[in-house]
């Protein structure tokens, strides 16, 4: 269910404002705006997040909660290195494109990019961290077992992670396709090299 579907309480407020700041930008969405399009109080807004931005970094925390768990998910599942790395890439494309975190994907993107990304900085630095540290786990499983080289654990994440990033952007911006083919594509191209043989 989309979080902005949801009919009560701190939820639904989150739901909303996040769906009309992946819209109009953080700037531009007042909490006049989130409390009308919720249909609730201003009062109870600032009950349950104090201030707009209270409401930005719920919904940060929000997207970090939701997308690591299914992250974590992903890596408990064993597979062979190439179906790790295409199933890793999936596992993003299909958490950015579904129906219920479309908004979330959205607005964390505007918050990356967007004027207000010096507010919020922090706050997108420590997502950032952990995705870090994730993918390092992720490279250094991947090395472990041969599907990459030991060595450019490094390297590999930031390429794999520079890659899934553009095409998410892609998406937003153009609606490119973020399809199983198109990770199979990306990690033959990751894996093979662009050059000719």
């Amino acid at each position: 269910m989309d979080i902005a579907e949801q009919k009560t309480g701190a939820d639904h407020i989150l739901g909303v404002a996040i769906k009309l700041f992946a819209e109009r930008g953080y700037e531009a969405t007042s909490t006049r705006e989130i409390a009308e399009a919720a249909g609730v109080t201003k009062p109870m807004l600032y009950y349950y997040f104090g201030n707009k931005e209270g409401i930005c970094k719920a919904g940060v925390k929000y997207f970090t909660d939701h997308f690591f768990a299914r992250l974590e998910a992903f890596l408990g599942e064993a597979r062979e290195p190439r179906d790790a790395i295409v199933g890793f890439i999936n596992t993003h494309f299909e958490f950015m494109k579904s129906r219920e975190h479309e908004d979330i994907a959205r607005f964390f993107v505007g918050l990356c990019f967007g004027p207000e990304r010096d507010r919020f900085a922090e706050d997108v630095r420590g997502l950032r961290r952990r995705k870090r540290e994730f993918l390092s786990r992720f490279a250094t499983g991947l090395a472990q077992s041969g599907g990459i080289r030991r060595g450019c654990e490094e390297d590999f994440a930031m390429a794999l992670d520079g890659m899934i990033a553009a095409w998410h952007i892609a998406n937003i911006t153009e609606g490119v396709d973020l399809s199983p083919a198109a990770a199979e594509r990306i990690v033959d191209n990751l894996l093979q090299g662009f050059a000719f043989r």
